[in-house]
C-alpha cells in the first residue's frame, strides 16, 4: 500500500561557510538532488533501481537557499510512496540533507501524512531508538493534528513511550516535551500520531520557540 505524504519547514537555516561559497561559485546541488542521491545511496528509495523491497522517492522539492520561497519557509519536500509509511526514513535523509548543507534551526514543521502504517508494531523498534537519548535535550512544544481527539493520547502512548510527554490540551492538539528537533524524530512520531487518527489523510505541525508562543496566544 503506497501514497504521498510531505514536509514543510519553517525557520533559518544557516549555511556552513563552505556550502555558501560553493553556491556563490554556482553550485547546483538543490535539495531535489541532495535526497535523491542520498536516498539512493542508501537502498532507501527507487532511484536506486531495485523492484523491491522499501521504495519512494521525492516529488515536489523546493529549497530557499537555491530558489525562492516565501520568507521563513526554509524547504518543502514532497514525496511518493510505494510501500507502507516510510516516513523515518524520509525524515533522516532530510536531516542528512539539511546538515549536509548548513545549520538548521526549526520554528514549525508541517508534515502532510497521506499513508499510514496498518500495524503499530513497527514503531516499536523507533520508540526503543528515540527513547535511548540524552533526556536534557527535552524541549518544549506544542503539536496540532488535523484530526486530534480526546482518546488519541491514551492510542498513542503505549507507542511512544517515553520519547514523548503530553502536557496541557489545546483547540486541536497538545503542549508536548519533545526529544529533539531531528527531522528523522519528529517524521516518526507524526507516523504515530497519523496512526492513531481515522483520516485518510493527516496534517500533523509542531512548533517551537516563539512559533509555540505564537499559536499558544492566538488559541
Amino acid at each position: 500500500m503506497g501514497g504521498e505524504f510531505g514536509f514543510a519547514a519553517y525557520g533559518q537555516l544557516r549555511l556552513h561557510p563552505w556550502t555558501a561559497a560553493a553556491y556563490a561559485s554556482g553550485a547546483d546541488r538543490d535539495l531535489f538532488i541532495l535526497v535523491a542521491n542520498q536516498a539512493a545511496a542508501l537502498g532507501m528509495s527507487a532511484f536506486d533501481g531495485r523492484t523491491d523491497g522499501l521504495q519512494w522517492h521525492p516529488t515536489d522539492v523546493a529549497d530557499g537557499w537555491t530558489g525562492e520561497l516565501p520568507p521563513g519557509l526554509i524547504f518543502r519536500c514532497g514525496f511518493q510512496a510505494d510501500v507502507d509509511l516510510p516516513l523515518q526514513s524520509a525524515g533522516l535523509v532530510l536531516q542528512q540533507a539539511t546538515d549536509r548543507v548548513g545549520t538548521l534551526e526549526l520554528e514549525r514543521l508541517e508534515v502532510r501524512v497521506g499513508v499510514k502504517a496498518a500495524d503499530p508494531l513497527r514503531f516499536v523498534d523507533g520508540r526503543e531508538w528515540f527513547e535511548f537519548s540524552d533526556p536534557s535535550g527535552a524541549l518544549p512544544a506544542r503539536v496540532s493534528l488535523s484530526c486530534a481527539g480526546d482518546d488519541l493520547v491514551s492510542k498513542v502512548e503505549p507507542w511512544l513511550g517515553r520519547t514523548v510527554g503530553f502536557g496541557q490540551a489545546t483547540e486541536d492538539g497538545w503542549e508536548v516535551t519533545l526529544r529533539s528537533t531531528s527531522l528523522d524524530y519528529l517524521a516518526w512520531v507524526c507516523g504515530v500520531l497519523a496512526w492513531a487518527c481515522a483520516d485518510d489523510e493527516v496534517l500533523v505541525r509542531f512548533g517551537f520557540g516563539q512559533d509555540t508562543q505564537a499559536q499558544a496566544s492566538s488559541s
